[in-house]
C-alpha cells in the first residue's frame, strides 16, 4: 500500500514449510507473528507495535515444550524473563530493564535444584552471588563488582569441602590464596599480583608437612 507492505504475509522454508507470518502496517510488523521450524513446528508466537517487538512473547522447544517466555516494550526485554529446559523445568529466571539484566537471577540445574544466583545492575554482575553443585552443596560464593569479580571468594567440591579461596580485584586474583586437597588438608599457598603468581609458594604434602 503506497509502496509500503501492508496486510497478512507468509515466509516458507526451502522445503515448502511455514517459516513466519504476521500483519504488516505502513511496512512495519504489527500484531500477532508467528514463527515455525522446518518440520512445521511452532518455536515463536508474539506481538509487534510498529516494528518492534511489544508485550509477552513465548518461544518453544523443538518438543514443543515451551522455551521461554517474557515481555518486550519498545523492542526490548522488560520485566521477568523465564527460561525452560526441554524437560519442562525451570532453567533461568531474572528480570530485565530496558533490555538489560537487572535485580535478582537465578539459574537452575536439569534435576531443579539452584544451580547460581545473584544480582545485576544495569546489565553486569553486582553483589553476592552463589553458585551450587547439581547435588545442591554450595561451589562457590563471593562478590561482583561492575561485572567483575572481587574480594573474598571461596570454592567448594560436591562434599562440601572448601578447594581454594583468595581474594579478587577488579577481576583478577590479588594477595594471598589457598588451595585444600579432598581431606581438608591445606596442598598450597601463595600471592597473585593483577591475576599472576608473585612470589613464594609453598606446596604440603597430605599429612600437611610443607
Amino acid at each position: 500500500k503506497n509502496g509500503k507492505w501492508d496486510g497478512p504475509w507468509e515466509y516458507y522454508h526451502d522445503n515448502g514449510q511455514l517459516r513466519h507470518k504476521g500483519n504488516y502496517k505502513d511496512g512495519e510488523k504489527n500484531g500477532l507473528w508467528e514463527g515455525y521450524d522446518n518440520k512445521g513446528q511452532l518455536s515463536y508466537v508474539g506481538n509487534f507495535k510498529d516494528g518492534k517487538q511489544d508485550g509477552l512473547w513465548e518461544y518453544y522447544h523443538k518438543n514443543d515444550q515451551l522455551l521461554g517466555k517474557g515481555n518486550f516494550k519498545d523492542g526490548k526485554q522488560d520485566g521477568l524473563w523465564e527460561q525452560y529446559y526441554e524437560n519442562g523445568q525451570l532453567k533461568f529466571k531474572g528480570i530485565y530493564k530496558d533490555g538489560k539484566t537487572d535485580g535478582l537471577e537465578e539459574h537452575y540445574h536439569k534435576n531443579g535444584r539452584l544451580r547460581y544466583k545473584g544480582n545485576y545492575k544495569d546489565g553486569e554482575e553486582n553483589g553476592l552471588w552463589e553458585g551450587y553443585h547439581n547435588n545442591g552443596q554450595l561451589s562457590y560464593i563471593g562478590n561482583f563488582k561492575d561485572g567483575k569479580r572481587d574480594v573474598l571468594w571461596e570454592y567448594y567440591n560436591k562434599n562440601g569441602q572448601l578447594t581454594s579461596k583468595g581474594n579478587y580485584k577488579i577481576g583478577e586474583k590479588e594477595g594471598l590464596w589457598e588451595n585444600y586437597s579432598e581431606n581438608g588438608q591445606l596442598s598450597f599457598k601463595g600471592n597473585y599480583k593483577n591475576g599472576k603468581w608473585d612470589g613464594p609458594w609453598e606446596y604440603y604434602h597430605d599429612n600437611g608437612q610443607l
